[in-house]
């Protein structure tokens, strides 16, 4: 499934932007973080029980509201893999900041804030909670890109998510 928006009036900067994420994701509220033209894309595949999703966008933040849960039955956690640009995740007071090659854990179930000051790339993974160890939502930041191990994790999971995003066939092998 893919979702793409650009504003279409003024008075609308996100054109479908909220309702795309809500499709794709779960009920997100967007908000500006300056003054620009907002343009957003979104690939997303069911890999059950995982859904795994391309995001691409301009700045922008987004937040997960009281009300937005309460009207909600997802029991999810976004493992989100920044790939370009700079995010920060802020919830239970914690804030996480992901670099490219960084993993950062958001739970659906409380309000949070994801703040992407740049144009950003991120691969967004979809996972029920009960399918996380427990006790990683007290951790929730994973700094991948700074040891080499973790930055074979980060390639890995990337290239997992490129596969299962792709439409291609994989290449015949021969024999």
């Amino acid at each position: 499934m893919e979702w793409s928006t650009k504003p279409l009036r003024a008075g609308q900067p996100f054109g479908s932007w909220a309702d795309d994420l809500a499709a794709a994701f779960v009920r997100l509220e967007p908000r500006r973080i300056a003054d620009q033209s907002f343009e957003g894309a979104i690939s997303r595949v069911d890999a059950a029980p995982i859904k795994i999703s391309l995001v691409t966008a301009t700045r922008h933040t987004v937040l997960r509201l009281a009300s937005h849960i309460a009207l909600s039955t997802d029991d999810l956690c976004f493992v989100n893999l920044q790939l370009e640009g700079l995010g920060r995740i802020t919830q239970r007071g914690r804030e996480q900041i992901c670099a490219p090659g960084d993993l950062a854990l958001a739970d659906t179930t409380e309000p949070f804030e994801i703040a992407n000051c740049q144009n950003f790339k991120l691969f967004c993974f979809a996972v029920p909670r009960q399918l996380l160890p427990k006790g990683l939502l007290e951790r929730p930041r994973l700094n991948l890109s700074r040891t080499e191990t973790g930055r074979a994790l980060s390639r890995t999971l990337a290239g997992y998510a490129e596969l299962s995003l792709s439409d291609r066939p994989l290449p015949k092998t021969s024999h």
